[in-house]
């Protein structure tokens, strides 16, 4: 009797593709076609698998489970350590942002944004910047804008001034517009 044939594909190693092909063939049930290119899909599966499995490696605490999974157990178990590598990962880059974000921060010496917000909600608004030196200058010697000089920002003197931002911004020194050009807000969550 002839049975109807299943196609399965067989993923493997390079360097164990003869002695696998050699053990399947002394089975005598087994016909070998090699495909001319494996399907993208199963390259890109396999790569996935190999992926998680070099991730996995970083958890080598225990010993892992010997349980053989069926199909559907499977794909569950690798669908949620897909989704758990992706929330890692961004997680990961969240983590990088906040650093780089601290790194900048940290130009402007030791403050609590908390006490600015304090500040703000007891009336007083206050607006950090930066600016060149001729600009703040400027700032300084004019009797109609008041300033508080604060320590350098890197090579950029800063400024703050305390009380509400006129409605329509005024021309400053040369012509410049507060906030824009010649004055650069400073800190960005404040």
């Amino acid at each position: 009797m002839i049975e109807k044939m299943k196609v399965v594909h067989i993923v493997a190693a390079a360097s164990e593709k003869t002695a696998l092909l050699d053990r399947l063939r002394a089975l005598g049930i087994v016909h070998f076609g090699e495909k001319a290119s494996a399907d993208q899909r199963h390259l890109e599966r396999f790569a996935e698998l190999s992926r998680m499995e070099m991730l996995l490696q970083e958890y080598t605490g225990q010993e892992p489970e010997k349980k053989l999974l069926s199909d559907k157990e499977f794909e569950v178990f690798y669908k949620d350590l897909a989704a758990c590598i992706d929330r890692h990962k961004a997680l990961q880059e969240q983590k990088t942002a906040v650093h780089a974000a601290a790194e900048r921060l940290s130009e402007w010496g030791a403050f609590s944004p908390a006490e600015l917000r304090s500040l703000g909600d007891q009336g007083l608004d206050i607006h950090i910047y930066r600016t060149d030196k001729k600009t703040a200058a400027a700032l300084a010697a004019d009797p109609d804008v008041r300033v508080i000089r604060l320590a350098p920002v890197g090579k950029m003197p800063t400024l703050a001034s305390i009380g509400p931002l006129p409605p329509h911004p005024r021309k400053g020194p040369g012509g410049a517009e507060p906030g824009v050009g010649g004055l650069r807000p400073g800190h960005p969550g404040l």
